[in-house]
């Protein structure tokens, strides 16, 4: 997703953001709910994930053409919400 503002707050991290490391972190949340759900509940989960993020991101790309800080931060937001909403269901 390009990112729209040139001189946004997100500049500096996505200069010098690390994908090995977004990824590591990535892997150890998945692995840390593995720890606590069983694996379907998890593949629920993880479709869940997706389903949220490709929603925002179309949005985002129809009404910006690309992904602010702000945006990236209500991804944040909303995924998380999503993802206790579900293991609270789940559980």
């Amino acid at each position: 997703t390009p990112y729209v503002s040139r001189h946004g707050i997100a500049e500096d991290f996505l200069q010098h953001a690390n994908r090995a490391h977004l990824m590591l972190a990535v892997a150890l949340s998945w692995l840390m709910l593995l720890v606590v759900l069983p694996l379907m509940q998890c593949l629920i989960v993880l479709a869940l994930v997706v389903a949220v993020f490709v929603g925002l991101r179309a949005l985002m790309m129809k009404r910006l053409d690309g992904a602010t800080g702000d945006t990236s931060g209500a991804t944040i937001e909303a995924t998380e919400a999503a993802v206790l909403i579900a293991c609270t269901v789940l559980l």
